[in-house]
């Protein structure tokens, strides 16, 4: 074969393919494409260039509404403004007596003592009833006084006796308002006692008689045979330290005999 033949095949074979894609009729491929195929370059297309822009305006408009609202220069907060009823006590309120000065209180338009007003006993309109008198705020009855919220008699009262807590002595009553022992008693340390008899209170409140002696007829009164000396029943005819009397002590190595001091 010649060269110039191989030379023309060669020729038709390299202009056919250029030939082909210079056709008017496309053809349409029916290949899948391929899962792995790299598409970004459809995100570059103009066409998503213009679809983007009216994001770029739509964004920046749509927090608008929520730097124009209102809603907080309306409220009473914001505005200083007084909560419902804040000014009532400013002008209602007064003092509890009415300006009468306690203890009275207005009553019916007029300053009333209701501590001593039977008919405005305690509070306005309290009206004690029948001879009840007004005592301390406290009806009571005549003669009758109120102590601690009670109505008490303080002539007989042994709680109360003549006013209010002035309590008697334990045994003792309550006699025309003063406190009272019974005959031979006396109060001593609130306790009604006989002093004639009570070695704590031997013939007076507070005299105690030594531990061996008794109280007989208001004096203390030690066992026979002995005195009291310093607080002690001692018998002077035998004890050295008070030989014959009280106080008179016998020397060193002496004894006491029938009250002398002797070897």
């Amino acid at each position: 074969m010649s060269r110039r033949w191989i030379s023309a095949a060669l020729a038709v074979l390299v202009l056919a393919p250029a030939s082909a894609g210079c056709g008017s009729d496309a053809v349409e491929s029916t290949e899948t494409p391929d899962a792995g195929a790299d598409t970004s370059v459809l995100e570059d297309s103009p066409a998503d260039e213009t679809a983007d822009a009216p994001d770029a305006t739509a964004g920046d408009t749509g927090a608008a509404p929520d730097d124009t609202s209102t809603s907080d220069a309306a409220s009473p907060s914001d505005t200083g403004a007084e909560p419902d009823g804040a000014s009532i006590d400013a002008t209602t309120d007064a003092p509890g007596d009415g300006g009468c000065g306690a203890p009275k209180k207005i009553c019916g338009g007029v300053c009333i003592d209701v501590l001593a007003d039977s008919a405005n006993c305690g509070d306005c309109a309290k009206k004690c009833a029948g001879s009840q008198y007004c005592s301390s705020g406290l009806c009571c009855a005549g003669g009758w006084v109120n102590c601690g919220g009670k109505c008490v008699y303080p002539l007989t009262d042994g709680q109360n006796c003549g006013g209010c807590a002035i309590k008697c002595p334990t045994g003792g009553f309550c006699s025309s308002g003063k406190c009272a022992c019974a005959a031979g008693q006396t109060a001593c340390s609130g306790v009604c006692v006989g002093t004639s008899y009570d070695e704590n209170h031997c013939g007076a409140c507070g005299n105690k008689c030594p531990a061996t002696a008794t109280c007989n007829l208001g004096k203390c009164t030690c066992p026979f045979g002995q005195v009291i000396c310093a607080g002690k029943c001692v018998a002077t005819a035998t004890d050295p330290a008070n030989c014959g009397s009280c106080g008179k002590a016998c020397a060193s190595g002496e004894k006491c005999v029938s009250g002398v001091c002797g070897p």
